[in-house]
């Protein structure tokens, strides 16, 4: 109602309209409702379709191509385990968070960057893509978008260290692809801008009540603009830090469907005590390797590089928790959903390199003249 009238804000009820974005993800339905005369049921619920199809071809995309990056084995356990993520098979419908757009830049920066390294792909071009991606994602709303940012960097940083780039090369591409994300996110920002002072008749008002929305949620004090008919209740709660939020945050859902527990709503599957801890011997394993499992030292310098990128993505993901505090804390309920945009697919991968690597090492270990060396190799060790 009154979206064309309202400088194509959203509105949040039917009297009420939505600041805090462009609103770009409504534009679709009010066109096909206004323009094609279709009711709202059928449109809103062809949209839900849509938007599950979207995530879904993102991340069965992205599982054949970790599946031709680290073999079958690999995809074929992330695939798995995306698809026992409840997390990300009930959000896939939800018209308003459009989630495979948060996915986006961080899937698409795995495909494009080894064609930039490999001189098939402009650099310029490349940025130009990621930034669009970032820009479309923040027009949709500014949600977690610290880690759609970053997310966009995992991948250059893996492929960094794999094909043994100077450190001062690659830290200049994750520079660029931030700097980059920055200023698609400062674009879309000032388009928000632009509606609410066209909808408020002023640019200062317009400029006030982003920005003081934006400063609530983040650490900033609570917003004062009940003159502009926006109330608050954004900010950090009191009795709240950042860090408590943080680990509040931490026991969040993760792979609870099969287990059942996310079936009772008092029951959180706690990330802290198992993805994150996960995470932590993931990341050391590629130093054992070389130590306890020689025959396979060839794969040191690939886990390494998968290593590394599991904790890049881990902090990119505690950067909306800490910088948007006062959002975090009053959307407890929906906070699972920023460690699915890099983390976990991260961890997915990691986990299944690992296992299949693994795999291999048992069978090599049970045939022929390798079995021997590592019998011999396994007898040395537990004398040590």
């Amino acid at each position: 109602k009154g979206f064309f009238s309202s400088c194509c804000l959203p509105y949040s009820s039917s009297t009420e309209v939505y600041t805090s974005q462009v609103g770009l993800q409504t534009l679709v339905p009010c066109v096909l409702i206004r323009v094609g005369g279709w009711s709202i049921e059928p449109v809103m619920h062809g949209l839900g379709i849509v938007m599950a199809l979207c995530l879904a071809a993102t991340l069965t995309a992205f599982a054949f191509y970790i599946g031709k990056e680290f073999g079958k084995g690999t995809g074929f356990i992330f695939w798995l385990l995306v698809a026992l993520s409840d997390g990300l098979v009930f959000i896939g419908r939800n018209v308003g968070r459009v989630y495979f757009l948060f996915l986006l830049p961080f899937v698409v920066s795995w495909f494009l960057y080894p064609r930039v390294l490999d001189k098939r792909l402009r650099p310029v071009a490349f940025l130009w893509i990621i930034g669009g991606l970032i820009f479309i994602r923040a027009c949709c709303g500014y949600e977690f978008i610290t880690n759609v940012i970053l997310s966009a960097s995992v991948a250059p940083l893996y492929f960094g260290i794999v094909r043994k780039l100077p450190f001062r090369i690659m830290t200049a591409h994750v520079m660029k692809i931030t700097v980059v994300g920055v200023v698609a996110f400062a674009v879309a920002l000032s388009v928000n801008i632009i509606q609410t002072s066209c909808y408020y008749g002023s640019i200062n008002d317009g400029f006030r009540v982003v920005y003081g929305k934006a400063a609530a949620r983040t650490i900033g004090p609570e917003s004062q603009l009940k003159d502009l008919g926006r109330d608050g209740g954004d900010s950090l709660r009191p009795f709240e830090t950042p860090f408590s939020v943080l680990s509040t945050s931490l026991r969040v859902r993760a792979t609870t469907l099969p287990f059942g527990v996310g079936i009772n709503p008092n029951s959180n599957f706690p990330t802290f005590l198992s993805f994150f801890q996960l995470g932590l011997p993931l990341a050391i394993f590629p130093f054992l390797v070389g130590m306890w499992v020689p025959v396979l030292a060839r794969y040191q310098r690939e886990l390494f590089a998968l290593s590394a990128a599991l904790i890049w993505s881990m902090l990119g993901t505690t950067t909306w928790l800490f910088m948007a505090a006062g959002w975090t804390s009053h959307h407890y309920h929906i906070i699972d959903l920023v460690f699915y945009i890099a983390y976990l697919p991260m961890l997915f991968v990691v986990f299944g390199r690992i296992v299949v690597v693994l795999i291999e090492q048992v069978v090599s270990c049970f045939s022929g003249a390798t079995g021997r060396r590592c019998a011999v190799k396994a007898h040395q060790s537990a004398k040590t």
